[in-house]
């Protein structure tokens, strides 16, 4: 369930307006081409208006519904997983020795509800927690990027041709730098 809210959440925020769009734009231009060729016809707005409609209200909605689908289950996997991982953590902190995490002693009146004197356990659970969120949506998104360049690409190169596959060569050089300058 994850990997298709993900699929269709990174689908529709990149690739599905500009399909939406490239389609609007087509059906004008062969609107007006129609309407030069013959022009004694009326002209049918019903399909610009019902691709606008489309383009407008349908895939922004399924795009923001896959979006919150994704985050819900991506906040359920994190909070599955790192309840896993804290009681791993939390058997293997119980054959620490004693004197790991000393005990101040505060008065009450210092620290009143004992968030000065946390122990091992649970800052690295908080830890967990923290490095765990948004991971795995993230890791989707990362198996995804590759397939959505291309289609990416293949738009632009079917668009605009020749420019488009210069363009293209261009990004090689610049993802080699950037993955060298990374490291």
């Amino acid at each position: 369930a994850l990997a298709v809210a993900c699929t269709v959440d990174t689908f529709m925020s990149m690739v599905g307006m500009v399909v939406v769009l490239e389609k609007f734009l087509n059906d004008l231009v062969e609107m007006s081409t129609y309407q030069a060729e013959h022009p004694d016809e009326p002209v049918s707005y019903l399909e610009p208006s019902l691709v606008i409609f489309l383009g407008i209200f349908a895939v922004p909605m399924v795009y923001r519904t896959s979006a919150m689908l994704l985050t819900l289950l991506d906040g359920y996997y994190t909070q599955v997983c790192a309840a896993g991982l804290a009681s791993v953590v939390f058997e293997k902190a119980l054959a620490l020795p004693a004197g790991s995490a000393p005990e101040k002693e505060l008065t009450e009146a210092e620290d009143p509800y004992g968030n000065m004197n946390p122990n091992v356990i649970q800052i690295i659970n908080v830890d967990i927690i923290a490095c765990w969120q948004g991971l795995l949506r993230a890791m989707m998104m990362l198996l995804l990027a590759p397939i959505l360049i291309v289609i990416m690409f293949v738009m632009l190169i079917q668009r605009i041709h020749l420019a488009g596959f210069l363009g293209f060569l261009y990004c090689i050089p610049a993802t080699l730098l950037t993955l060298f300058i990374a490291r």
